[in-house]
């Protein structure tokens, strides 16, 4: 029959852990043959250092390099995550400090055009919304009345609509020349109660400049004018034709009032001071939103997540190198406790002058 051989032996990495416990075991049994008896002895002044005291220096290295090594090992998979987003990262952080002025510019001019500005404002905060939802309403309804009227007199739905809508939009815009006419207006108050502005105002120069002229206003309220008129008279027809006259009269009147409503909303609802105060707050958030989420952005997270991880990894086993080598270190002294015969008890006693001698390779 024949014998099984045996395998040969498997390499298998040094454990810190498993290293220091046999270096326990095995100082635990070392015993240096007997030499003398006394009862108290100073350590030879003869003997430099005993052979197992430089075993057991080696031994205490060898904790050190054990430790660095394994901690290599463990932070290799950190270590890599964080090389591989280590550009990325880079080039995000560049982009962020960059950034970081864009921020800074749109503060200070947040900050300068509140100071010169907010007592000039008329408008209320978040009113703008209501005068946009009037707006709205006015659409709707000036939609309504030329649809129905155009599908009535037998047009596709889809044409009546398309054509309502452009009706109406088209009498909305007239009326939008009330912003032009209440932003005059507040110029030439503003000029009135601030003749000579100061340096800060001057960077607001067509806030506080009066225009005199106004011929370009002029045309563009004929212009308006001209249109809500036609738009008026197109729907009175309309509804003359599908309707009686008078109801075409009335619904081509509402055409009229619904320019002139937006006209009047548009007055009331008009504050290019407060526009500017608004605008200069929203682009201020929206760069303070973007900053965030440049600085956030999960490249740099990760990044910094496994940098960190890798380093604190490193530091324990470090840190547990030390802790092993003291130990290893504890056991020569154990050995030399137990041997006095050799080591004596302790150190000799110095010289006044003298620097006491550390036995073996204690660093």
């Amino acid at each position: 029959m024949r014998q099984k051989q045996a395998s040969p032996p498997q390499d298998v990495p040094l454990e810190p852990l498993v290293v220091a416990g046999q270096a326990e075991t095995t100082a635990a049994s070392v015993t240096l043959p007997f030499a003398e008896s006394t009862q108290v002895l100073a350590r030879p002044q003869s003997i430099t250092a005993l052979w197992v005291e430089d075993e057991y220096n080696e031994l205490e290295e060898e904790q050190h390099h054990l430790w660095e090594a394994s901690g290599i090992a463990a932070s290799e998979p950190m270590a890599a995550t964080a090389a591989q987003s280590q550009l990325a990262a880079a080039e995000l952080t560049g982009i962020v400090h960059a950034h970081k002025t864009v921020v800074e510019g749109a503060q200070e001019r947040l900050v300068r055009t509140a100071t010169v500005l907010a007592p000039f404002r008329r408008r209320a905060k978040g009113m703008k919304l209501w005068y946009q939802a009037a707006k709205c309403g006015l659409l709707i309804g000036d939609v309504a009345g030329f649809a129905t009227a155009a599908m009535w007199l037998g047009e596709l739905p889809f044409i009546a609509m398309t054509l309502a809508t452009s009706a109406a939009v088209a009498t909305i815009a007239a009326g939008l020349i009330g912003v032009d006419v209440r932003d005059r207006e507040q110029r030439r108050q503003r000029a009135a109660a601030v003749p000579e502005p100061s340096d800060a105002q001057r960077e607001f120069p067509h806030l506080f400049t009066h225009d005199m002229g106004g011929g370009v206003l002029r045309r563009m309220l004929l212009v308006a004018l001209v249109t809500a008129g036609t738009i008026g008279v197109g729907i009175a027809a309309l509804r003359s034709v599908v309707d009686d006259p008078l109801v075409g009269l009335i619904f081509g009147g509402i055409a009229l009032a619904v320019a002139g409503g937006s006209f009047l909303v548009s007055y009331a609802g008009a504050d290019e001071v407060a526009d500017l105060l608004e605008h200069a707050q929203a682009d201020y958030t929206r760069v303070v939103a973007e900053h965030v989420q440049l600085s956030s952005h999960a490249q740099v997270r990760d990044f910094a997540a496994a940098e960190t991880s890798a380093e604190s990894i490193a530091a324990e086993h470090t840190a547990r190198g030390r802790a092993a080598a003291a130990r290893v270190r504890s056991f020569k002294w154990g050995i030399l406790r137990r041997n006095p015969s050799h080591a004596g008890h302790g150190p000799a006693a110095t010289a006044i002058g003298q620097t006491p001698r550390r036995s073996g390779g204690d660093a």
